[in-house]
């Protein structure tokens, strides 16, 4: 039978009470009579609804922001073209802040729009010229398989050996 609405908002607004005392997924599950699996699947779906609020908060912010740093770049332009309509050449540097605060206002809409983010960079040996984990051949699926296989056969034995046997170690260059 399924569960009422008011009994579920209840149960999730107690977990995540429970969960920002920094209880554990198995306390909180001890303490409400629940399986941890259940406690972590609601916590996900209460994460879920959270990340969506703030992801449209934060487009929002963004947003104002963008059109406030624009307005300024648009008012500080206005100011310099107005400021050396009528100047010499010579004159122009003395209203160049009025550009330099067109360049911030850029520079700041350009981060928050994530325009400048640094590009992904593949991990490498320390070296920096190779790619992590070039020098080994990727494994196709029966050979990871296989050599999961090895390494579980290998703890297994290790588990089992008389404790005169000697400890030998598992090659895991391959």
């Amino acid at each position: 039978m399924k569960e009422g609405r008011d009994v579920i908002e209840t149960r999730e607004r107690r977990v995540w009470e429970l969960r920002m005392q920094f209880k554990t997924h198995q306390q909180i599950a001890d303490e409400l009579k629940l399986t941890r699996p259940a406690v972590t699947q609601i916590l996900k779906r209460i994460n879920a609804r959270h990340r969506a609020r703030h992801e449209a908060e934060v487009d929002a912010f963004k947003s104002e922001h963008v059109e406030q740093l624009s307005a300024i770049a648009e008012q500080a332009y206005g100011r310099w073209a107005a400021a050396t309509a009528h100047l010499s050449e010579k004159s122009l540097g003395r209203d160049a802040q009025y550009l330099a605060e067109v360049r911030g206002a850029l520079a700041d809409i350009r981060q928050i729009m994530g325009v400048n983010a640094p590009a992904k960079v593949a991990q490498t040996d320390p070296s920096g010229e190779n790619e992590y984990g070039s020098e080994r051949p990727a494994l196709s699926d029966r050979e990871r398989a296989e050599r999961i296989a090895q390494l579980l056969d290998s703890a297994r034995t290790r588990r089992v050996r008389p404790a005169s046997q000697p400890v030998t170690n598992v090659d895991t260059a391959q």
